[in-house]
């Protein structure tokens, strides 16, 4: 980044919780769909100076889409094209293509479609724009519908029946690769549909630590779909 210095310009301006979320996406930004259905991820930065914070990330953001642009042409792509909206009071940056791409399994590239918005003391960097209105659903609510972190020093929670629902999207190429391993295509097949069955099973599993009364504290929580 031009002109700042990451120690005593970046750094303090960005607050204590980095949080990394994934949902399905359901890939409106196109005409067809990718041959790897990926999906969507989201970069959630807590602001301990929302203004200059809020500035850095933007920029971070626009220097991003602008590399990424540079290599559109061997990624067989149109440039990303920025744009805005306003959603639920909150304005959203993104790029966007002139027109719908259209084929037979696109390359994975085409799972993105990036979005950046400010959300309060929070800034939201997604790889879809579906997803960033979702989050500034979540965190435009006055109860704040989505977890607040900050007596944690990490989280990961894994819900099974989205994960199973993205694998699916890709049953094929995962059910090609067990071929490849050497598996019949029925083995490969009982094999790919008893992993969607055991990822339903599971309704919730969720990692947490931070500090305890006397050390350093790891949880592993499991709940099981009903």
């Amino acid at each position: 980044m031009p002109n700042r210095d990451f120690g005593s310009d970046i750094l303090p301006a960005i607050g204590r919780n980095l949080t990394v979320v994934a949902a399905p996406q359901s890939f409106q930004h196109l005409d067809a769909k990718p041959g790897v259905q990926l999906p969507g991820f989201g970069l959630i930065v807590d602001l301990a100076k929302p203004e200059e914070g809020a500035e850095i990330m933007q920029l971070l953001f626009q220097t991003l889409t602008s590399i990424a642009n540079l290599n559109a042409g061997q990624q067989g792509r149109q440039p990303w094209l920025l744009s805005s909206e306003t959603h639920k009071g909150v304005q959203i940056h993104f790029g966007k293509y002139s027109q719908k791409p259209k084929g037979e399994r696109l390359p994975i590239i085409f799972n993105f479609m990036p979005a950046a918005a400010r959300v309060g003391n929070r800034f939201v960097l997604c790889s879809s724009i579906d997803l960033c209105r979702q989050l500034i659903d979540g965190y435009s609510q006055p109860a704040g519908r989505l977890a607040d972190n900050s007596t944690l020093d990490s989280r990961i929670e894994v819900r099974g029946e989205p994960l199973a629902k993205a694998l699916e999207a890709n049953q094929e190429l995962l059910e090609a690769r067990s071929v490849q391993e050497g598996k019949s295509p029925e083995q490969a097949k009982v094999e790919v549909t008893t992993l969607f069955k055991l990822l339903r099973a599971i309704d919730s599993l969720r990692i947490t630590s931070g500090e305890a009364t006397e050390g350093y504290e790891v949880r592993v929580e499991a709940k099981w779909a009903k």
